[in-house]
């Protein structure tokens, strides 16, 4: 009887003691949730506040509108100024890790082209970083409507996207950039940080970045020259290349490419350099040209003729 008791009394206790851990669980994520929730607004008020920030208006004429549009979307001087960016480069990176230490150093290439019809800049960086392949990608414009320019960074490095605004110094020849950035270190979505690009020379440019450390104190982060890589003089070719028959033949380049191939691999490469000033209508090609370019670049062929005179 006595041992009955007992274990009824252990199962009471058991059952007491999972009831209290279920309850603490159960209320646990709720609090978390909670305290999770609280930080950022809701769908509702983040749909408030912007409600608050916008001035009702009258819309505009269709004229107004269309005229407000071509402003905004049209490339003008400056775009222009990222133009000293465009072309192959090769850097050297100096990265410090606090404002008393030692800053770690490595190389790299960068190739920095235009896109979307001179309206952008687009940065693709390959080199080594803490020992390890690094790649990153660099997008930058002038917005017509905030009337500064605009960058964003993503590399294979983390998983966030670092974004600034900057302003052209004329005078100092500097892009000078505020942003932030997600740090999991000091466990922030926004650590600030600024940035200055300083155009040195037409083969030259340096990136300095500035943060602050854990006590506040503010320290250059890093830093990135970049020198021009420049483009080999095409060689003459060489005795019995891109000849035959002892001519030369002008619908051949030394690289096996057709006069056609070759003229498109151009195009594209000068479409990519081309800034804002550059940027052209594509023409449509008549059906007529077409036949007339196919005519004169397919030679003519003993055995094709046999073939067709068969058919």
């Amino acid at each position: 009887m006595m041992l009955k008791r007992k274990l009824s009394s252990i199962l009471i206790f058991s059952l007491s003691l999972f009831s209290l851990h279920a309850a603490i669980a159960e209320d646990r994520p709720k609090m978390q949730a909670k305290v999770s929730v609280s930080e950022a607004p809701s769908v509702q008020e983040a749909a408030g506040q912007v409600q608050e920030k916008f001035v009702p208006q009258p819309p505009p004429d269709q004229e107004t509108m269309m005229k407000k549009w071509q402003e905004f979307s049209t490339p003008n001087d400056n775009h222009k100024v990222l133009n000293q960016l465009v072309g192959e480069w090769s850097h050297t990176v100096k990265w410090w890790q606090s404002p008393k230490g030692d800053p770690e150093t490595s190389e790299g290439a960068s190739s920095i082209a235009w896109i979307m019809d001179g309206r952008f800049i687009e940065q693709n960086v390959t080199g080594m970083s803490m020992g390890q392949p690094f790649k990153g990608k660099a997008i930058v414009g002038y917005n017509n409507q905030k009337r500064v320019y605009e960058t964003i960074w993503i590399d294979s490095m983390s998983t966030g996207i670092m974004s600034a605004d900057a302003v052209y110094d004329a005078q100092s020849k500097q892009l000078k950039e505020e942003g932030h950035y997600a740090c999991p270190l000091m466990n922030t979505d926004k650590k600030p940080y600024k940035a200055v690009t300083t155009f040195v020379g037409p083969d030259e440019f340096k990136y300095e970045m500035f943060t602050v450390d854990f006590s506040g104190e503010k320290f250059k982060t890093m830093e990135i020259v970049y020198h021009r890589v420049k483009q080999e003089t095409a060689l003459e070719p060489k005795d019995g290349q891109g000849e035959v028959d002892g001519k030369k033949d002008d619908a051949v380049s030394n690289s096996g490419q057709t006069s056609i191939e070759a003229a498109g691999d151009l195009l594209e490469s000068e479409e990519r350099k081309a800034g804002p000033e550059k940027q052209t209508a594509v023409q449509p090609v008549s059906v007529e040209t077409t036949a007339q370019l196919l005519k004169e670049n397919i030679a003519e062929s003993p055995a094709v003729d046999e073939q067709l005179s068969q058919k």
